[in-house]
């Protein structure tokens, strides 16, 4: 049985800062004893005016749905969903870059049969480029 009483006000063990806290009400800065951080932290929120606490807790629960959702997104991107979504992005990636190249090699194209003298009405009906990027060639 533990003697409370007899207590010094002088923590020298976890169980003596847990004492001291029990008795006192009171956490010491330099505490260390597995819990007291936590205490520490509850006491402070508890003693806050009652709009910073319901603040503090809305706060805190914005950050716990803000946690919830990263989460989330995280696990569900390590599944089948993620390789599914990695090769849409791929596919879609070559599509563009296809693309791209088919633009390029249009205005080679382009500008080969400008050099010609060919009319840019022509030019526009071979290669489905528009007029300004014909001038621009």
């Amino acid at each position: 049985m533990l003697r409370v009483n007899d207590f010094d006000k002088v923590a020298k063990t976890p169980l003596d800062e847990w004492i001291k806290f029990l008795k006192t009400g009171e956490i010491d800065k330099e505490a260390t004893a597995k819990g007291l951080p936590e205490a520490r932290e509850r006491l402070r929120i508890d003693t806050l005016p009652d709009a910073e606490k319901r603040a503090y807790y809305r706060d805190m629960e914005a950050l716990r749905y803000q946690r919830s959702v990263i989460k989330t997104g995280w696990d569900e991107g390590h599944t089948e969903g993620f390789k599914e979504g990695k090769a849409k992005g791929k596919a879609k990636g070559r599509a563009e870059g296809r693309a791209e190249g088919e633009k390029m090699k249009a205005k080679e194209v382009a500008k080969r049969m400008k050099e010609m003298g060919l009319s840019v009405k022509n030019i526009i009906q071979c290669t489905g480029l528009t007029h300004e990027e014909i001038e621009e060639l």
